[in-house]
């Protein structure tokens, strides 16, 4: 769970940050003052039964204790994955780590996890009771998670010998049950976008379909970026379970599209999708997010490396240009790889 401590007196510009451990436990260095503690819980399925806790630091090195019980306002599981592998080179496994925990509010009965792997990486194994297969996409057993119960397991995979340097293979992670317990917002229209890409001939072509009950309200614009330029906006509304394709001609770049969900739509999804493969150009999938904001999904998105590289903290997304350009709230994930490149055992 995450905190703030606000110090009373600067309208909200000095700040202090703190997150707990697993047992729920946080601990905030501030200076001295006066604050207002505030916690805010992991969805909102949990409420603190107390919060904006009146705090003062009145000397140096001095120590306040708070605590914060949560109690239920929504009884419902939500399970939240996260998935990574450290390298990934061609004609080499990979061992990817699915990690997840149930951080709602009641038991998640028959949990499950897709995993859909590249089209260049092979599934070799895993030790998690694998349920069923369709297509890349493995589905494996998790049963039931109490609250606050997390486990993990690996997927051991092989990338393909004659993947191309540098390119960007994606793998995605998606627990269940995922469905909101919350009200439907009174704005939402019911529809629910999702999108895709395939080479064809010197184009992409790209489909955008409407997976709602409900037709778009009104008109929305998605938009192709090639490379790192925006480059079209289409415009689109879409009817219950409608799906518009069109052409983009690939001219060689990595092409992106993206597209909003309707206002008042459930969760946090920006769907997206990336095709590198129909060109040459590589290296700009990474720059830019993926659509894994909901707890109950993560895409792991990595180049591959003929030598990979020691000792590095790996952005996700790792952002525009140099300057690392990444819009405003945007969740950025770190990979931290380590290697003891001596000829010593390094003692820690």
């Amino acid at each position: 769970m995450y905190l703030t401590a606000t110090k009373i007196g600067t309208g909200g510009g000095v700040v202090f940050h703190g997150i707990t451990d697993h047992d729920g436990r946080f601990s905030i260095l501030t200076d001295t003052g006066n604050y207002e503690l505030r916690l805010f819980a992991p969805n909102a399925y949990w409420q603190p039964c107390q919060n904006d806790l009146p705090i003062a630091q009145a000397s140096p090195f001095d120590t306040t204790l708070a605590d914060f019980p949560l109690q239920v306002g929504i009884a419902c599981p939500e399970i939240e994955v996260d998935m990574a592998t450290t390298a990934l080179t061609p004609c080499s496994s990979a061992i990817y780590e699915v990690k997840y925990c149930n951080i709602g509010t009641a038991e998640a009965v028959g949990a499950m996890a897709d995993v859909t792997l590249d089209s260049a990486l092979n599934f070799i194994a895993s030790q998690q009771p694998l349920l069923a297969q369709v297509g890349r996409t493995w589905t494996f057993d998790l049963g039931n998670l109490a609250v606050g119960d997390c486990g993990s397991f690996s997927i051991e995979t092989f990338l393909d010998c004659d993947a191309a340097i540098g390119r960007a293979h994606l793998v995605t992670a998606m627990a269940m049950p995922s469905a909101s317990c919350l009200p439907p917002d009174p704005q939402w229209d019911g529809a629910s976008l999702s999108v895709s890409a395939v080479c064809d001939a010197d184009s992409v072509r790209f489909s955008i379909a409407n997976n709602g009950s409900g037709g778009m309200s009104d008109p929305l614009l998605s938009i192709i970026v090639e490379d790192q330029i925006l480059t079209r906006a289409i415009q689109l509304q879409l009817e219950p379970f409608e799906t518009q394709d069109f052409l983009h001609p690939h001219n060689n770049k990595t092409l992106r599209l993206e597209v909003p969900q309707t206002p008042g739509h459930p969760g946090r999804s920006r769907p997206s999708v990336s095709i590198e493969a129909c060109g040459s150009s590589t290296g700009f999938v990474t720059i830019f997010p993926q659509d894994d904001a909901n707890p109950f999904r993560s895409i792991h998105a990595m180049e591959n490396e003929v030598v990979p590289t020691a000792n590095t903290a790996l952005a996700s997304p790792e952002g525009i240009d140099n300057q690392h350009l990444i819009a405003q709230n945007t969740d950025i994930e770190y990979l931290i790889r380590f290697q003891n490149t001596s000829e010593d055992t390094a003692t820690y």
